[in-house]
């Protein structure tokens, strides 16, 4: 078993306080047993990308926020409160400069830097070109076919290929 210096440290390490103060003023601290079903219960912590820890800002006061060698400049960051974006900004160095006048409360932070930025537009890029292939060999496809049907195949498969596109169209329809 860790010892409880560890225990102390590791929870102040998660935000996690290890003293409390009851209601006639005396100061108590967490039972080691206790410390150790609180910290086992909580999963592994994943680590951050762009940022050694979650963000605190304190209301007022000037904030920034130094970002991890992961990230490469540009990078783009949007502070969210569901569909709702409350500040946003780029970075061309290793600090972010939070806004002061950022209203109380609880927020999700998205970043996108240089690298990711890039690869969205090679996946765009690929995908476009993968739609044109497609389209281009479904067309080769067509022109054989009809080149070696009769007059009243070539009808015949004119309708199923118009039958089939209507069900495609409603089936996209759907998504």
């Amino acid at each position: 078993m860790a010892c409880r210096m560890d225990l102390l440290t590791r929870a102040k390490d998660l935000g996690i306080q290890t003293e409390f103060v009851d209601g006639q003023g005396h100061i108590h601290v967490t039972d080691a047993v206790a410390l150790r079903i609180i910290l086992d219960a909580l999963p592994v912590r994943a680590p951050y990308r762009f940022l050694r820890e979650a963000v605190v800002i304190r209301s007022g006061q000037p904030s920034r926020t130094e970002l991890n060698q992961a990230a490469t400049s540009p990078l783009r960051w949007k502070i969210v409160r569901g569909p709702k974006i409350i500040a946003e900004g780029k970075t061309d160095d290793r600090t972010i400069v939070w806004p002061a006048d950022l209203p109380e409360g609880a927020y999700r932070l998205h970043l996108t830097d240089a690298q990711i930025a890039e690869l969205k537009q090679i996946m765009d890029s690929s995908d476009q070109r993968m739609r044109e292939c497609h389209r281009t060999v479904k067309d080769q496809h067509i022109q054989k076919v009809v080149a070696m049907l009769d007059d009243s195949q070539k009808a015949e498969y004119a309708k199923m290929r118009a039958e089939r596109e209507k069900r495609h169209q409603q089936e996209q329809a759907k998504k």
